[in-house]
């Protein structure tokens, strides 16, 4: 990972700098009320992340912030997740999670200052589209119909016509919005475009956003846990997603630390004692205890090699 210095970011990047159409006062507010939320769940997001050992951890949270930061300083972003907001607060918090993960997943990826700042905007806004779906069927509690899961695809669309015609967006950019449900098996929507048709921007954002869905609690479901979305993510590799991404993006957010605690399925319990890069949700465990007891002789098991046994719960106590 190369080092990104931030302290100088050269203002002309292309970002349209639309002004807010009502009051002076009002935008004002709104800006300072956005950017104040934002803040809060950048924090809240990046607190709760572990890193990989190798990982500088302190460099990685203060690109992040200033990435972010200087995102938020465009009035036409602001007033967009303003309307995000306004009709759904979940998908406000989703758009601020998946751009936090994109940016560090570029970061992982040796992205340069400009090419984090895109992808940061593309992620930010994907979900702009949803503006235009109504709320009575994007918070529906229920199985949606058919034709109430066709409109809600068509977000993808409108988000692309927001950014790319409303806003005047870069292409690269706009194409998130566009491309982040294509799956790389092309069975995603709306085109059903493959591997090679698939921009890496959307590609990147396209394993952000079901991972922050799939760890959010819902109307129509609980939140996952993370090794089990990870666990998810992995399992869709050269299928729904893009197979060197996805090991970039697991092996950077570790699941398990050495020593954490973790329940098995067969109810045992022990510490991880060792977490390979390539296989992050399969860590070789140290068992010490069974279902009544703590055991005279604990023993390890490698999950890798187990076919039935795998962990179903972390614990902040053994």
């Amino acid at each position: 990972m190369k080092h990104l210095p931030m302290s100088k970011l050269n203002k002309s990047i292309g970002l349209h700098k639309i002004k807010y159409k009502g009051s002076v006062n009002m935008e004002m507010k709104i800006s300072q009320e956005i950017i104040k939320e934002a803040e809060t769940l950048i924090d809240s997001m990046i607190s709760n992340l572990s890193f990989a050992d190798n990982i500088p951890e302190d460099e990685v949270k203060d690109i992040v912030k200033e990435v972010v930061n200087y995102i938020l300083q465009n009035n036409e972003i602001i007033n967009r997740l303003y309307e995000i907001k306004s009709i759904d607060k979940y998908t406000f918090k989703h758009s601020i999670n998946v751009c936090v993960l994109s940016i560090i997943t570029g970061i992982y990826l040796d992205y340069g200052i400009y090419e984090l700042i895109d992808l940061g905007i593309g992620a930010i806004l994907h979900d702009i589209g949803k503006t235009k779906i109504p709320n009575s069927i994007l918070n529906k509690p229920g199985k949606l119909t058919d034709d109430e899961y066709e409109m809600i695809k068509k977000h993808s669309s409108y988000g692309y016509e927001i950014l790319k015609y409303n806003i005047g967006l870069d292409e690269k950019i706009s194409r998130v919005a566009l491309h982040h449900h294509e799956k790389v098996n092309g069975r995603g929507y709306p085109y059903g475009k493959r591997e090679n048709e698939i921009d890496t921007y959307s590609k990147i954002v396209a394993i952000t956003d079901v991972y922050d869905a799939l760890t959010s609690n819902r109307i129509y479901r609980k939140k996952m846990k993370t090794f089990h979305a990870v666990d998810y993510i992995i399992s869709m590799a050269g299928y729904q997603f893009n197979k060197r991404l996805v090991q970039t993006f697991a092996k950077n957010i570790p699941i398990y630390s050495k020593s954490k605690g973790v329940m098995l399925s067969n109810g045992h319990k022990g510490i991880v004692i060792d977490v390979r890069e390539e296989f992050p949700t399969k860590p070789v465990v140290k068992v010490l205890y069974d279902r009544d007891c703590k055991l005279k002789n604990p023993y390890n098991i490698d999950l890798l090699e187990s076919k039935v046994i795998t962990v179903v719960d972390t614990l902040d106590d053994i």
